[in-house]
C-alpha cells in the first residue's frame, strides 16, 4: 500500500503486526482454557519451552507493534490492548504463578529441593558448558556473552534469526535459575570463581592479579542492597561448596570504621579468617 498523509505505512504495518499477533494470543489462549494445570515441576517446566513462552512472547510482539502505532497517533488499537493486557496480567500470570506455587509451597516442594529432574542447575554452567571446552586444547579459548533479564522467549527469537539468516549454528537450552532471583547472585552462580564478594580497593585487585576474573564471581554486597550478614546467609544457601570463607577485618583485634566482617561471618554461619592470618599465609 502505498504511503500517506492519512494512512502512513509505518502505522498500518504496525496495526497489522499488532492485530496478528493478538489474534496469535487468543488462540493460544484458547487452546488453555482450563488454565494451566501440570501434574509436576517438570512436567510445567517443558511446557513452557516448546509453548506456553509465546505468550510472553506475542505479548511483547503486541505492545511493540501497538506502540509504534500509537506513536503514529493512531490509537485504534487502544481498546484491543486492554484486553490483551487483561489477558495476559489476569489470566496468564496468575495462572502461572499458582501452578508454580502448587510445586513450591509445599514443605517438601521445590525450595527444599531445588532441583527439577533432567534440567540443568544454573549453578553447574561453567561445568557442564565451559569447561569441557577448554580442556579440549591448551589454546582454546570460551566467550561468554551474560546478558541481565534476558527473557527465554527473546532468546528463542534470537536463535531463529541467527538460524534462518546467517550462516551460524545456534542451539538454544535454559537452566534452572537461583533462588532469589537478582543479577549478583546469577552472576556467582555462573562463574568458575571461588571468591564471590570483594570490598575495599577492589580496583588495586583487578588490576595486580592476572585473569582475576578466573577468581571472582562478583563484587561486594552493596550491589544487591543488602546488609553483610545476609549477603552471606545468602551466599551459603544458594552458592554450594564445601565451605564457606570470609577474610576480612576483625573489630575484637582493632577498632575500625567499616562494618565488622567478624560479626557478620559469624551471624551467617561462615568460618572468619581476619586479614592479617591471611597476609600471613593463614588459610
Amino acid at each position: 500500500m502505498a504511503d500517506s498523509t492519512d494512512a502512513p505505512r509505518q502505522a498500518l504495518h504496525a496495526v497489522y503486526d499488532a492485530l496478528v499477533a493478538a489474534a496469535d494470543f487468543y488462540a493460544l489462549r484458547n487452546m488453555h482454557k482450563s488454565g494451566l494445570d501440570y501434574p509436576d515441576a517438570t512436567t510445567m517446566y517443558r511446557a513452557y519451552e516448546p509453548e506456553l513462552y509465546r505468550f510472553d512472547q506475542l505479548y511483547r510482539h503486541f505492545c511493540e507493534a501497538a506502540d509504534t502505532a500509537e506513536e503514529q497517533g493512531w490509537n485504534i488499537v487502544k481498546p484491543l490492548r486492554a484486553d490483551i493486557e487483561a489477558h495476559y496480567v489476569n489470566w496468564y500470570l496468575t495462572n502461572l504463578a499458582l501452578a508454580w506455587g502448587k510445586f513450591i509451597e509445599p514443605e517438601d516442594g521445590l525450595l527444599s529441593n531445588w532441583q527439577i529432574d533432567k534440567v540443568p542447575n544454573q549453578h553447574r554452567f561453567y561445568d557442564r558448558n565451559v569447561r569441557p571446552w577448554l580442556e579440549e586444547a591448551d589454546s582454546r579459548r570460551a566467550f561468554v556473552i551474560i546478558s541481565d533479564a534476558f527473557r527465554y522467549e527473546a532468546a528463542q527469537e534470537l536463535t531463529s534469526e541467527l538460524n534462518g539468516k546467517y550462516r551460524f549454528e545456534a542451539r538454544l537450552s535454559s537452566q534452572l535459575g537461583v533462588l532469589p532471583s537478582y543479577t549478583a547472585l546469577g552472576m556467582a552462580s555462573l562463574s568458575e570463581g571461588h571468591v564471590v564478594g570483594l570490598c575495599g580497593n577492589w580496583a588495586a585487585v583487578t588490576l595486580q592479579i592476572p585473569e582475576w576474573h578466573r577468581v571472582l564471581s562478583f563484587i561486594g554486597p552493596s550491589l544487591i542492597g543488602t546488609d553483610k550478614a545476609n549477603f552471606l546467609a545468602t551466599i551459603k544457601q544458594y552458592v554450594p561448596a564445601e565451605e564457606h570463607v570470609m577474610v576480612g577485618n576483625d573489630h575484637s583485634l582493632r577498632a575500625y570504621d567499616s562494618p565488622d566482617d567478624r560479626g557478620a561471618a559469624d551471624a551467617a554461619g561462615w568460618r572468619f579468617l581476619s586479614e592479617g592470618a591471611f597476609a600471613a599465609g593463614g588459610r
